[in-house]
């Protein structure tokens, strides 16, 4: 049996062929906890847009990181290559439907889909953000 060469000892936890991995997830920033339901408006055009990219939901959660500054974004619907989001703010009261398209930044290597969260969005990314809460 050959002898290794110096270095090549047994790997350490957390190396694959000597380089370091990440064996842990970043934590992830919780969303914010912000829900307007739709008003028959809404709900009427977002159901009239042309090919769908989902169901519509019974009400537009804000996406956003929580406690982010400014109004609240929550998805409305993707339609074609349009993506239409519910903005709103109590203060003031503010609220309407509005093509702000999307982030798109791409993640580090290997790391999850791109940012699904409006173009020029405050705060983290999508794929920065636990929405299971």
């Amino acid at each position: 049996m050959a002898e290794q060469p110096a270095g090549t000892d047994e790997m350490g936890p957390g190396e694959v062929g000597g380089e370091q991995m990440l064996t842990s997830a970043p934590a992830l920033t919780a969303t914010c906890s912000g829900c307007q339901r739709w008003t028959p408006a809404e709900a009427a055009l977002l159901a009239a847009l042309p090919d769908p990219a989902e169901p519509l939901e019974d009400a537009a959660w804000c996406e956003l990181e929580a406690d982010h500054p400014g109004p609240h974004y929550g998805l409305g619907q993707i339609s074609a290559t349009t993506w239409w989001w519910l903005r709103w703010s109590s203060d003031p009261p503010r609220r309407e439907l509005v093509d702000a398209g999307f982030c798109g930044q791409r993640p580090p290597p290997h790391g999850p889909g791109d940012c699904t969260l409006p173009a020029a969005h405050v705060g983290r990314h999508s794929y920065e953000l636990d929405s299971t809460e």
